[in-house]
């Protein structure tokens, strides 16, 4: 059933490379400890883990002692936000966040620090006018995500970290849907902090990184323990993750535009082939976006019932963590969209793997189920 799926849901997560995963094997299994530097095994796992976040700084075009390894982006943006602010400390988030920051910044607003949301326009793009209001309450902290995780919006970042510095406000970025896909803003703008994950980039899973500007505040740490890095994340290092996600990172760097251009061909096919299906919507900008992920809604039609209808294919109708929850989506409320629209929205994501002809075999499943769908309304 496995090899029999389409898999479409590529900004859930991304199969490990193969290259990445050649890179993993020979750190598998062995007595690996890379904070055991009295031997020469904890030294030689030592240099790769530093090798690896070698490759994760030179992705993001920065230092290497700007990077913090963690579990993942949830980790990460947790530890920013629950480690920069104080009881009485405002924070600023976008409407369109991932739950690893909307949620933690809802939680952290019942312990004492105001939450204030930073509006978009319909098309998904930030609001500068809401963000300078905002700016007016005076936030410790701004985070606003480089690319949706949701719709593909990419946001204007740069701006954004700029107008902070100018006003002495910290600033932090969920990078992980950008990752691999978009340039780094990290080393063209005043960015203090981002996050991003491993297994959005074709490395293994339960691994990510956290940058933090040289000169940014140090957050404190989430937990206590032995003294790894930088006192900032305590506990072993996993050298066989560290590993294949600095190799994940250094195959994104050459990659990139080839994965960009593969992933709008593919979008251009899927949205030929639907072209002759009525009732539908792209939702979001159709420029300001990355061309891996296409959120669509369909008229008439619930997702979730199409998803059901549709076991060929690995969809999804929003984001994998928030998958199950009841209600309609924050993202697709937020960019203004009706009720009906929202609930019949599903989520494609294209990866490097994937195949024009899955695109069509897809489409065609998609526009069939559809207009089954609808045709039982009739």
């Amino acid at each position: 059933m496995l090899n029999e799926t389409i898999f479409l849901d590529y900004q859930a997560t991304t199969p490990i490379d193969p290259v990445v995963l050649e890179a993993m094997i020979p750190w598998m299994g062995g007595p690996w400890n890379p904070h055991a530097t009295a031997h020469h095994l904890g030294r030689a796992a030592s240099d790769a883990v530093e090798v690896a976040r070698g490759q994760v700084a030179g992705l993001l075009g920065c230092r290497d002692s700007e990077i913090t390894f963690t579990s993942g982006a949830t980790e990460s943006s947790n530890i920013v936000l629950r480690g920069i602010t104080d009881e009485g400390d405002s924070i600023a988030v976008s409407v369109l966040e991932h739950a690893s920051v909307s949620e933690t910044a809802k939680v952290l607003s019942k312990e004492g620090r105001p939450l204030h949301r930073i509006t978009v326009h319909d098309d998904g793009i930030l609001d500068f006018g809401s963000l300078e209001a905002v700016m007016a309450f005076g936030p410790k902290l701004v985070s606003i995500s480089a690319v949706n995780n949701e719709i593909g919006i990419i946001q204007p970042v740069e701006e954004v970290a700029l107008m902070c510095a100018d006003r002495e406000v910290l600033f932090h970025s969920d990078i992980t849907q950008s990752v691999g896909r978009t340039p780094s803003a990290i080393h063209t703008a005043p960015v203090d902090y981002a996050s991003l994950s491993s297994h959005k980039v074709y490395g293994p899973q339960g691994i990510g990184a956290l940058f933090i500007r040289n000169g940014a505040p140090k957050p404190q740490p989430l937990s206590s323990g032995g003294g790894q890095e930088r006192g900032l994340r305590p506990g072993t290092l996993p050298v066989a993750s560290c590993v294949g996600f600095g190799a994940a990172c250094e195959l994104a760097a050459t990659r990139r535009e080839q994965d960009a251009e593969h992933a709008r061909n593919l979008s251009s096919i899927l949205l030929s082939e639907l072209s002759d299906l009525s009732g539908w919507q792209v939702n979001g900008s159709m420029e300001d976006r990355i061309p891996h992920n296409l959120s669509i809604a369909f008229e008439g039609v619930d997702a979730d019932v199409l998803l059901a209808a549709l076991p060929e294919l690995a969809l999804s109708t929003g984001s994998a963590c928030s998958s199950g929850t009841a209600g309609v989506s924050e993202v697709l409320r937020a960019i203004g969209l009706s009720e009906e629209l929202a609930g019949g929205t599903v989520r494609i994501g294209f990866g490097r793997t994937t195949t024009a002809g899955e695109v069509r075999t897809a489409t065609d499943l998609i526009r069939e189920r559809v207009r089954m769908f609808r045709g039982n309304l009739l």
